[in-house]
């Protein structure tokens, strides 16, 4: 099995820092490591059964520490994110925000303050009245107290990645101040000139300070939905102890634990109904507000909170195996990924930094040789370096998934990873399943036709024996009429699923099978017949009922030009009767595994993108055959753990949903690459022209950053408004 952890990685500036740290990690033996810019988080896996030569003993566990100080041999620092059990720290807020900008962002708002009487200096100037010029030897102070102490960040890290050979965005900041102060010391101590541009360092360091606080705000908005995710969760459990009920820490809850779950409280355990009745609000896990009825036997998770009545759960999973934490992973890792298109950008942005530091000595060079004037080349040289700071580059993709995966997570879409993101905007064929995707996955049993000389509860009692190892709809239906009818049902042996076609087992030392049969049902469902050593027994029926949303869904996938393909085993009646009610023309019946299988495989070779859902074991061939695989939350574990995407809503809105967020993301993925490239192409041959001036240029750059990241929060919008268009449905 792979491997993975995430580490918060502290430091990073620009794109060229994350490839950097990504470069050192990859170093390690066996190690596969991915860092994103935009959520400051490196994801790294190792293989399964990974050695170094074959036939060698199985890798060791992930070395935390030795990674950990292969980021700060880089000149950064890396640590453990709070674990799904531990609450994230709220964000500051009133005097708490003063404080902690006045603690944490000290540089920033003296270097503000330092720069406000260049401003008020430069407003006159443009007036044409020099009555408040400010003196040079005030300017120069000004000047190195933001020069050397608010930018002590940018030296640090921009000596850092010198060290390492690896440019970044810091050591253009550096070089393209510090060329600026530095001019202006010479011809106002060694030349006597009055000619100084002490504001063009001020400014950049100011702007990109600024810039970089703000850039910090944006994506701590867009990682927000990993925020609530986690701080959803408990802290605390009430547990049942003897005949005591204790508060207890959630890391002290044990599986079996009953735990008690009151009205208005959240449930801190995954965990089985065994007494009492509630509605939950469930919204955080599926994004939809609908309160669900818990009674006895049914599943309750982690975060969901109780909004009427009170029950006691015996705990199934806790800490980090609730179904909570696991999406939380999910989330984070997916957030962590990169789609195809940013190992393009990445390669770029590794050569982009030099090749920039080239560009600003070209146009000093030509400028000087050109005009003879050192002191404008100068200027220019440093409009280039600062204008040309990747920092919108190495936004504009991962800031993009990042606030896509979280808006998908927020209305129970759960991407594995980017990839998944990417392929489920490029979907043109969709095979959608019948039994538990297009039917609401809970068949009744509607009609028991045993042989002559068999009763009904002998039918059944069979059936339900051999059924005991399904978790097929079909199975729990049989069951659960078993149940009701409190028969005695034998344990069955050698269980074994007849892919696409039934179930087999040996009851009381006979094999008794369950197949599919073609007669006829009156009702339009489904019929199965069992077989005791070849001989039939009789026919169950069952009726199925088609979602009451599905039309409306399909509709909507037609209208982003998804062509839809109904795969079931059922007959071809039942089947036909299904896709009628939902409007599908283009259905396969009695469809084994093998042959979904093949039909994935045909699509493909048309030159089609073809995704895959469905929610059973004889789905995952074609599942995993598929571009895009999709999953039901309620599915079997084969289907979900060959899943791209799962769907947490039981609700198909969300398969219209997850590719109309898709699609949107992948626009504003294009959008900002076409932006930050853009930007650059114009603003550095204004730059080098001189049509920018130093200090224009640190503002630009900083306002390409934030308009990326405001473009990817657009994303969290269109969240918003799918769940008010479709919370009804």
């Amino acid at each position: 099995m792979q491997e993975t952890l995430t580490l918060k990685v502290d430091g990073m500036t620009c794109a060229a820092c994350a490839a950097r740290i990504e470069k050192v990690l990859n170093r390690q033996p066996g190690i596969s490591a991915s860092v994103n810019f935009a959520s400051e988080t490196a994801l790294v896996r190792r293989p399964p059964g990974d050695a170094s030569d074959a036939g060698s003993a199985p890798a060791l566990p992930l070395d935390v520490q030795s990674l950990i100080a292969a980021v700060q041999k880089a000149g950064f620092s890396a640590h453990l994110p709070i674990t799904p059990s531990e609450p994230l720290p709220e964000e500051p807020r009133g005097i708490s925000l003063f404080r902690h900008l006045l603690e944490k962002d000290g540089a920033l708002w003296v270097a503000l303050l330092c720069a406000l009487p260049f401003a008020v200096d430069m407003t006159t100037m443009l007036g044409r009245s020099h009555g408040h010029l400010l003196p040079i030897a005030v300017q120069a102070m000004l000047a190195t107290v933001v020069q050397f102490w608010c930018a002590q960040r940018f030296y640090r890290a921009a000596w850092s990645a010198t060290l390492m050979r690896a440019p970044n965005m810091d050591v253009l900041v550096v070089t393209g101040s510090l060329a600026a102060y530095g001019l202006s010391l010479w011809n106002w101590l060694l030349r006597d000139s009055h000619a100084v541009y002490f504001e063009s360092g001020v400014f950049v360091i100011a702007f990109v300070l600024l810039g970089k606080w703000l850039e910090q705000r944006a994506k701590a908005r867009a990682v927000a939905s990993l925020r609530a995710l986690v701080n959803q969760a408990p802290r605390l459990a009430r547990v049942e102890r003897g005949v005591a009920v204790l508060e207890l820490p959630v890391s002290q809850v044990r599986l079996d634990d009953i735990v008690v779950v009151r009205e208005g409280e959240s449930a801190a355990v995954d965990g089985e109904v065994i007494s009492g009745q509630a509605e939950f609000d469930e919204s955080l896990l599926t994004g939809e507000s609908a309160l669900l009825v818990k009674t006895l036997g049914a599943r309750v998770f982690a975060g969901t909170r109780s909004e009427r009545g009170s029950v006691r759960l015996r705990a199934t999973s806790v800490g980090a195996a609730t179904q909570l934490a696991e999406i939380t992973r999910l989330v984070e890792a997916a957030q962590g990924s990169k789609p195809p298109v940013q190992f393009l950008v990445d390669r770029i942005a590794a050569v982009f930094v030099p090749f920039i530091l080239a560009l600003a000595g070209l146009t000093f060079g030509l400028t000087w040789w050109l005009l003879g004037d050192s002191e404008i080349a100068a200027l220019r040289a440093v409009a280039v370096l600062v204008i040309a700071c990747p920092c919108a580059l190495g936004l504009a993709t991962p800031a993009a998934i990042v606030a896509g995966v979280g808006a998908g997570a927020k209305r129970g879409l759960l991407f594995r990873d980017a990839s998944a993101l990417e392929a489920t905007a490029s979907v043109q064929v969709l095979g959608i399943d019948k039994t538990g995707t297009l039917t609401d996955g809970l068949p009744q049993l509607s009609r028991v036709l045993p042989a002559p000389d068999v009763t009904e509860d002998e039918l059944l009692a069979l059936a339900a024996a051999v059924e005991g190892g399904s978790a097929h709809p079909l199975a729990r239906a049989v069951q659960q009429a078993a149940s009701a009818r409190q028969l005695v049902v034998y344990e069955a042996q050698e269980f074994s699923a007849l892919a696409g076609v039934g179930v087999s087992a040996l009851v009381a030392g006979v094999r008794v099978e369950l197949v599919r049969s073609s007669a006829a049902s009156i009702t339009g469902g489904t019929c199965v017949e069992l077989r005791r050593a070849g001989t039939v027994l009789g026919t169950l029926e069952f009726a199925h009922h088609v979602r009451g949303e599905a039309r409306a869904a399909l509709q909507r996938l037609t209208a982003q030009g998804v062509a839809l393909t109904m795969l079931t085993g059922d007959a071809a009646g039942p089947a036909a009767q299904v896709a009628a009610q939902v409007g599908l023309s283009r259905v396969i019946s009695a469809c084994t595994p093998q042959q979904k299988w093949a039909w994935v495989q045909e699509q493909q070779r048309a030159g089609l993108t073809v995704a895959m859902v469905g929610d059973g074991v004889n789905d995952a061939p074609a599942l995993a055959a598929a571009d895009l695989s999709i999953a039901m939350r309620h599915g079997s574990s084969a289907a979900l753990e060959v899943a791209a995407v799962t769907l947490m809503r039981d609700n198909l809105h969300a398969l219209p949903d997850a590719i109309a967020l898709a699609r949107r993301t992948r626009r504003v993925i294009r959008s900002n690459l076409a932006f930050a490239f853009g930007y650059n192409a114009i603003g550095i041959p204004l730059a080098a022209l001189g049509f920018l001036s130093p200090a224009l240029a640190g503002a630009a750059m900083a306002l390409s950053s934030i308009s990326v990241l405001l473009n990817a929060l657009t994303l969290t919008v269109a969240s918003h408004r799918w769940r008010k268009s479709h919370e009804s449905s």
